[in-house]
C-alpha cells in the first residue's frame, strides 16, 4: 500500500473541520532524538485542549495508536523506538459553546534519530518502582563495555554517578537489567547511559550518551494516588471516524468487565444500538488513571453525545440490572430502583432515581458498578434496542463476577498540574493507545452477543491484549 501523504514538519496544515467551524490554520513543528519526539504548534485564541495522535508512517490511510493531549502549544511524546519513521496530526477543542473538536490536520512526516553504533538505548520502564529505586532495562551495542549509570532530578542540570546493581532476569527486549537504589521518595528523576569502549593499544572512547529516559519513585508506603487501568469503547462516533475521548463524564471499566459491553454491543446480527454504529471504526482505549485514596461513589450512567454539555445521570434501569444491586426477595427489581415514571436518560433507558446526596457524592468522586455475566436476557433480542422496562438475569450468587465498570465525572477531573486530592479526586495520564475494531476482528474477536460467555469474554479480553501488545511502542507501566 502506499504511504498516507506526509507534508514536511514546518508546512501549514489545514483542518478539516467540523461543520460551521472556524477556520484557522494550524502548524506543526516536530523535531525528536532518538526516543522522544517535541511537537510544537502555533496557540490559537478560543482553543482550549489540543490532541496529537501519532501513528506509523508506513501505514495507509494514517492509523495512529497514540493520542496525547496538552492545554498548550507543545508535548513530548516519549518512549520511542529509535531510527522509525512516524506519522503525527492534530485536533483541537473549541473552548465556547458545545466545546466541540476540529478534525484531525493532514499528518506530517516526523522521525526518531537512528542510534550512534556505540550508543546504548534504556527503555521505557516496565517494572513499578519502589520509593528508593527504579528498575533499568538496556540495549547495549557492545554487551561487555563498562557502563556509567547517570541521574538527575528532573529540572536540574547536574548530573550524578547512580548506584546500581545487575539483575538476574532481563526482559526479552533488554541485554542487561538494572536496579538504580538510594533515591529519594515521589521523585521524578532523569537517566541516561553511558558506555566505554577500550581501543587495543590506545585510550579509552566514550560512545554518546543514552537520550533520557524519565523515571519516577513510588511514594512512601505505596503511591499516595491510587491506579486504575480501565479500558472504554468510544460512543456515538461519526460515519468515517471515531477518535479516543477524554475519559470525563464517560464509563470505562475493567478490562474483562468492559469486554462484556463491548461484545454486547458490536454484533452486527443482533440489533442497531445507539452506541455503535460500525465496529470496524470504533476505538478501544486504555487509560492510566490516578484517584484520590477516598471510597468509590455509587456508579453513574454516562450515556450523553457530548460529555462537554450532559452530566452522567443516576445509573440507569438496565446497568443496575447488570450490577445485580437491586435484588428483592421476588428477584431482580423488586427492591430499590425506582424509574421515576418514564424519564429516560439519553440512550433511551429507564433512569432510577437517586438521592440528592448520592448525586452529590457522585460528581465528585469516581463511581464504581459490579459487573456480572450473564447480561439480561432482553438485551439479546432481534431488532432495535428498546427500553427496557424488565430484565431476566440469574441471581448474584449463580452470575460470573466480571470486575467493574467506573463513572468519572468532569467535575472532580484534576488540572494537568496537580494531583489527586481533597480538591480534585482523578486525573488520566496525558497519553494513551488505542486500537480499532477492525484489528480486533482481524485478530479473532468474536462480536456473536446470542452465544457470549465467560469463555468467549475471556477470549476477547486475550484479543485486546494482544492488540495492544503490538502496538510498536513499549508501554510504560501505569504509575511508572
Amino acid at each position: 500500500p502506499t504511504a498516507p501523504l506526509l507534508l514536511r514538519s514546518d508546512t501549514p496544515a489545514r483542518p478539516r473541520l467540523h461543520p460551521g467551524g472556524l477556520h484557522v490554520q494550524m502548524t506543526l513543528v516536530c523535531t525528536g532524538n532518538s526516543v522522544s519526539l517535541a511537537i510544537s504548534w502555533l496557540a490559537i485564541p478560543f482553543y482550549d485542549m489540543t490532541d496529537v495522535q501519532l501513528g506509523l508512517a508506513s501505514q495507509s490511510p494514517f492509523a495512529p495508536f497514540v493520542s496525547q493531549t496538552a492545554g498548550g502549544s507543545s508535548l513530548l511524546i516519549e518512549d520511542l523506538p529509535p531510527g522509525t519513521a512516524f506519522a503525527v496530526a492534530m485536533r483541537q477543542r473549541l473552548s465556547t459553546g458545545d466545546r466541540p473538536w476540529t478534525n484531525l490536520t493532514e499528518p506530517i512526516a516526523c522521525s526518531t534519530a537512528a542510534l550512534h553504533p556505540l550508543q546504548p538505548h534504556v527503555l521505557p520502564p516496565t517494572t513499578p518502582p519502589t520509593s528508593d529505586s527504579v528498575t533499568l532495562a538496556v540495549r547495549l551495542a557492545q554487551p561487555k563495555a563498562p557502563l556509567d549509570v547517570q541521574y538527575r532530578r528532573r529540572g536540574d542540570v547536574a548530573w550524578f554517578h547512580a548506584k546500581v546493581s545487575p539483575l538476574r532476569a532481563s526482559p526479552s527486549t533488554a541485554d542487561l537489567s538494572l536496579l538504580v537504589s538510594g533515591l529519594e521518595p515521589g521523585t521524578a528523576y532523569e537517566v541516561r547511559v553511558l558506555a566505554v569502549e577500550a581501543l587495543h593499544g590506545g585510550p579509552r572512547r566514550r560512545a554518546p550518551p543514552s537520550d533520557i529516559v524519565t523515571f519516577r519513585t513510588a511514594d512512601v508506603g505505596g503511591p499516595s494516588a491510587p491506579l486504575l487501568e480501565v479500558y472504554r469503547v468510544t460512543e456515538h462516533c461519526g460515519e468515517q471516524s471515531c477518535h479516543p475521548d477524554l475519559l470525563h463524564n464517560h464509563n470505562a471499566g475493567d478490562l474483562l468487565a468492559d469486554v462484556s459491553f463491548i461484545t454486547a454491543m458490536s454484533d452486527p446480527k443482533s440489533r442497531p444500538n445507539p452506541f455503535v454504529r460500525s465496529f470496524d471504526i470504533v476505538t478501544i482505549t486504555k487509560y492510566c488513571v490516578s484517584r484520590a485514596p477516598t471510597p468509590f461513589a455509587g456508579y453513574t450512567s454516562c450515556n450523553g453525545v457530548n460529555p462537554e454539555t450532559t452530566r452522567c445521570a443516576c445509573n440507569n434501569y438496565i446497568d443496575r440490572c447488570i450490577g445485580r444491586i437491586d435484588e428483592g426477595p421476588a428477584g431482580f427489581g423488586s427492591a430499590a430502583c425506582d424509574m421515576g415514571g418514564c424519564k429516560n436518560d439519553t440512550s433511551g433507558m429507564p433512569l432510577c432515581s437517586c438521592t440528592a446526596s448520592s448525586m452529590s457524592a457522585s460528581q465528585k468522586v469516581i463511581g464504581m458498578l459490579p459487573v456480572f455475566h450473564p447480561f439480561p436476557k432482553e438485551l439479546q433480542k432481534q431488532g432495535p434496542l428498546e427500553p427496557l422496562r424488565s430484565c431476566t438475569v440469574p441471581p448474584k450468587e449463580e452470575s460470573s463476577f466480571l470486575g467493574h465498570w467506573y463513572s468519572f465525572p468532569a467535575d472532580a477531573e484534576c488540572p494537568s498540574d496537580r494531583s489527586p486530592s481533597d480538591e480534585c479526586s482523578w486525573s488520566r495520564r496525558s497519553w494513551q493507545h488505542f486500537v480499532r475494531g477492525g484489528e480486533l476482528l482481524a485478530l479473532g474477536f468474536n462480536t456473536s452477543a446470542a452465544t457470549q460467555d465467560v469463555a468467549q469474554l475471556h477470549q476477547n479480553a486475550a484479543v485486546i491484549t494482544m492488540a495492544f501488545d503490538r502496538i510498536p511502542r513499549t508501554e510504560r507501566c501505569c504509575g511508572c
